[in-house]
């Protein structure tokens, strides 16, 4: 709830990753991410609000965009800030890097406890976590990622609110979907469908962030409809042409390189299988 407020939540801070001159990315798909390495913090900001906190930050081709909630109030407006994630704009102008770039706050996004980037459509979408207004349960709220504007909201569910996004889904999600449009990944070769520790795609997010024709470039014979093994090797070029490239399916692969890490652990491939 709003009213629980974090030593986080009084200094917006930006801090940038210093290691092995490697660069690094926003992406973080588990705690290890953080391991063995060593922080410096770039930029301070206090927050707009006198009870303000911030509640989700999430990264975009030029942006670094938070939401700070401004109360517990349902008719108050929260607060938007987008800030330089490079040291040129979007159109190649020289910027202060971490600089506020815009603002907006002309929304209630009610708690806005997560948000992910679509680069495909430039939208992010916001899980609001709670419903103070009944109309927003289940709801993912839809912002323009250039403008910081509210453009609309996804129906999700009528029983229950949204409190985090991602791309995958374990088995005991994708049953309560009562759906089986999912690619799953199972550990190792192929034994039955839907095995208790494999993970979950549905079909829509793979072909709108264009999986096939990734993994297709390492993998030819890839079969949407199919089985398909995939070695660690061609796990970790998939990994790094995504990277190379900025990738539409790069932000999928790191959601699940800490599953595939622990897969080959053990198994030597894991399979995707298809529709």
């Amino acid at each position: 709830m709003k009213k629980y407020r974090s030593l986080a939540g009084m200094i917006l801070g930006f801090l940038l990753l210093a290691w092995m001159s490697k660069t690094c990315y926003a992406e973080i798909a588990d705690v290890t991410a953080f391991e063995n390495l060593e922080w410096k913090k770039v930029h301070e900001e206090a927050l707009i609000a006198p009870q303000g906190v911030v509640q989700s930050i999430c990264a975009t081709k030029n942006y670094i965009i938070c939401i700070e909630n401004t109360n517990d109030a349902q008719d108050t407006p929260d607060t938007v800030s987008a800030y330089y994630k490079n040291d040129t704009d979007a159109d190649g102008n020289p910027v202060e890097q971490y600089s506020l770039a815009l603002r907006n706050t002309d929304n209630n996004w009610e708690h806005g406890n997560g948000m992910a980037y679509n680069q495909a459509k430039e939208e992010i979408y916001v899980a609001p976590y709670t419903s103070q207004n009944p109309e927003n349960r289940g709801c993912l709220f839809v912002m323009d990622a250039n403008t910081l504007a509210y453009k609309g909201k996804i129906k999700i569910s009528d029983d229950y609110n949204i409190l985090g996004i991602g791309y995958f889904v374990d088995e005991n999600q994708r049953k309560a979907s009562q759906s089986t449009s999912y690619f799953e990944f199972q550990k190792g070769h192929y034994t039955t469908c839907w095995c208790e520790n494999s993970i979950n795609i549905c079909t829509w997010l793979w072909d709108e962030y264009e999986m096939s024709g990734l993994i297709r470039q390492v993998i030819k014979d890839f079969d949407y409809y199919g089985i398909t093994e995939v070695t660690k090797k061609q796990w970790n070029r998939l990994v790094e042409l995504s990277k190379a490239t900025s990738a539409k399916a790069e932000p999928i692969l790191m959601e699940a390189a800490s599953w595939a890490e622990e897969c080959f652990k053990e198994n030597e491939v894991f399979t995707i299988i298809g529709m």
